[in-house]
């Protein structure tokens, strides 16, 4: 009976047999426990690397802020060595042009000109005590030297290059009766000092 058994349903034993040789083919096998080592050394290697990753961001981070601190620090300093103490007196120079107009040998008109930066002009008091001082003060007048002549013929001429267009004939002639009217050579100075 056992034989016909076995018989009639030799596959499944044949399937069974089978079974239990592959289970304890691989719970005996040494290729279990390599991936076992190999599983767990990957991950602790991947944990590494990864730690190894976040922390050379953090040391190029503080680098970073280290060499930003450094440098504006620096910064610091150097403004402050530049910085004038605000309650220092000194003595400030601003240039002003005074002008005359003659008609027949009396003067019929004074004029101050000024950069508008400079508010000397727009104050009743200093603009009139500046007028009379430079037309009182005939001999502290100077000459200009050579060297500013030159300086402010450079400059005067590129100024009026860049304002006047040069492509009609009356542009010319305005231009040629500038350079007339400014004569140069004639300018003075003076230095007037206003408390």
């Amino acid at each position: 009976m056992k034989n016909r058994v076995f018989e009639l349903d030799k596959p499944t034993f044949q399937f069974k047999k089978e079974l239990d040789q592959q289970k304890a083919r691989s719970s005996e096998n040494d290729m279990v426990n390599i991936v076992t080592i190999i599983g767990k050394e990957g991950g602790t290697s991947q944990n590494l690397i990864g730690t190894s990753f976040v922390k050379k961001r953090a040391l190029d981070s503080i680098q970073q802020a280290r060499v930003f601190l450094w440098q504006q620090k620096n910064l610091n300093n150097t403004i402050q060595k530049s910085m004038i103490n605000e309650s220092t007196s000194c003595i400030q120079y601003s240039p002003i042009c005074y002008m005359e107009t003659k008609n027949e040998g009396s003067v019929s008109e004074k004029k101050l000109f000024t950069a508008e930066c400079f508010n000397i002009t727009k104050n009743a008091n200093i603009h009139q005590d500046l007028i009379s001082q430079f037309s009182i003060q005939v001999s502290n007048w100077n000459s200009v030297d050579r060297d500013h002549q030159e300086r402010i013929k450079n400059y005067f001429s590129r100024e009026v290059e860049l304002r006047v267009v040069n492509n009609d004939t009356h542009s010319a002639r305005v231009k040629s009766l500038i350079f007339k009217m400014a004569n140069i050579n004639q300018i003075k100075t003076n230095i007037h000092q206003i408390n």
